[in-house]
């Protein structure tokens, strides 16, 4: 496992333990934010990158710790296994 994909892994370990002490569903937590349901739990799962947007209003609407949200976000963005590389020019 690769050091990026050990950063998505916890990052998302920490939004789902995020959203948990929140007592947030995903119907709860869409109801918040500007993304819906099927989209928070793409990104939650890792089936889908999450945008830093998403990443910010997910965060401030459980009462998370943004800052370190954002570093784990940006260390996941080399993660292969979550698709988070940044898309090269055509």
């Amino acid at each position: 496992m690769s050091a990026g994909s050990r950063d998505g892994e916890r990052m998302l370990a920490e939004l789902e333990r995020m959203k948990e002490r929140a007592g947030m569903s995903f119907a709860q937590l869409q109801a918040a934010v500007p993304y819906s349901r099927s989209a928070l739990h793409r990104y939650f799962t890792g089936q889908a990158p999450i945008p830093r947007d998403a990443l910010v209003w997910v965060v401030r609407a459980c009462g998370g710790d943004l800052a370190a949200l954002l570093r784990l976000w940006d260390a996941a963005q080399s993660d292969p296994v979550l698709g988070m590389r940044p898309v090269a020019a055509a």
